[in-house]
């Protein structure tokens, strides 16, 4: 699988969160918004995910 690179601008608040939600799952925020869109994408194509 090859990756991509893409700078991501988010609000303040909305990366806070997600970093908060990706440390009580255990995972990088990279890791935990990858898995965010690819399940947002997942119903329309199939995504593999290392």
């Amino acid at each position: 699988m090859s990756k991509a690179s893409y700078p991501l601008k988010l609000p303040a608040s909305v990366k806070e969160a997600a970093a908060r939600l990706a440390k009580e799952d255990g995972v990088s925020l990279n890791r935990w918004i990858a898995v965010a869109i690819a399940q947002k994408i997942g119903g329309r194509n199939r995504v593999r995910l290392p």
